[in-house]
């Protein structure tokens, strides 16, 4: 997967770190329109269908981890083609939603194992991201995106070299939910992103330009349950509470959530093996949310 130098021509070359190491559940779909031609005579007839415009959809999933100093992971390439703008500082490459629009992406999905196999290929790919983890696993992020059906044929797998950068738990986090300390069991978050494929037709597909039509950055959570006089979360929807989030994990706090502005919009009580718990709804406001993952530029 490769980010696009612009958001409506496809990359025509694969290089060596556009290699995806992607989990099991990534995909890719064509789909193309048909419209049929129903002629009018004195014996029900049908002409042959005329294909349209021709999307591609592709979903990919891959484990939050940094792929060592200097190195872009793939999922942060991903991350870009959410429109979420990508600095480095710090030793961080650091993703900051966008108001602005970003990237779109180019895939080569090959299904086989060695050697000569089915290739599809897709352009203009914008997507939505979902960040989830749980307390002692890993933390994954899922990305389900829209984009222009290129090819379907032949290719020749090129050869894959691993990066072996281990996966960090979601363990040892420092955490705050609106403000608060709270244990944290299980998380997402999703941006919410309505993706649509502009027509155009100059183009033999009569697909373009991928576009962001929407956003609204929610995180849901499962916390333990406090006492009241520790923390209310009943309390902080009623008085409208902004407070920070900040999931921090990994060696060193190598991979990093932050929002400035976020709000419970709603608290249901659970429970986590019968231990009582809340299952919260938080609007993260303003458009503010950053992602970053050490390896970046210092």
């Amino acid at each position: 997967m490769s980010v696009q130098t612009d958001n409506e021509t496809e990359d025509t070359t694969e290089l060596a770190a556009d290699v995806a190491e992607v989990l099991e559940g990534s995909s890719t779909d064509i789909a193309i329109e048909s419209s049929p031609v129903k002629i009018v005579s004195a014996v029900f007839d049908q002409e042959i269908a005329v294909p349209g415009k021709q999307d591609a959809n592709a979903t990919l999933i891959f484990p939050v981890r940094p792929w060592g100093t200097g190195i872009t992971p793939d999922w942060v390439k991903c991350m870009q083609c959410a429109d979420f703008t990508l600095t480095g500082v710090g030793g961080y490459h650091i993703l900051t939603a966008s108001s602005v629009g970003g990237s779109s992406g180019t895939i080569w999905h090959y299904e086989g194992k060695t050697g000569t196999t089915n290739l599809t290929k897709l352009y203009n790919w914008k997507t939505d991201f979902k960040i989830s983890g749980e307390a002692g696993k890993i933390v994954k992020v899922e990305f389900a995106g829209k984009g222009v059906h290129s090819s379907f044929g032949a290719g020749t797998m090129p050869t894959i070299v691993r990066n072996r950068t281990v996966v960090p738990a979601f363990l040892s986090a420092t955490v705050s939910i609106n403000g608060s300390a709270y244990k944290v069991i299980s998380f997402d978050i999703s941006g919410n992103q309505a993706i649509e494929n502009c027509f155009d037709p100059t183009s033999a597909t009569a697909s373009g330009q991928s576009v962001m039509t929407d956003r609204e950055i929610k995180m849901n959570c499962k916390v333990y349950m406090e006492a009241r006089g520790t923390i209310d979360p009943i309390a902080a929807i009623k008085a409208q509470t902004i407070g920070v989030i900040t999931l921090y994990w990994g060696t060193t706090s190598s991979c990093k959530l932050d929002a400035t502005y976020s709000q419970i919009v709603d608290a249901k009580r659970s429970d986590q093996n019968g231990i009582k718990c809340w299952d919260l709804t938080l609007n993260l406001t303003r458009n503010n949310f950053i992602v970053s993952v050490a390896g970046g530029a210092t």
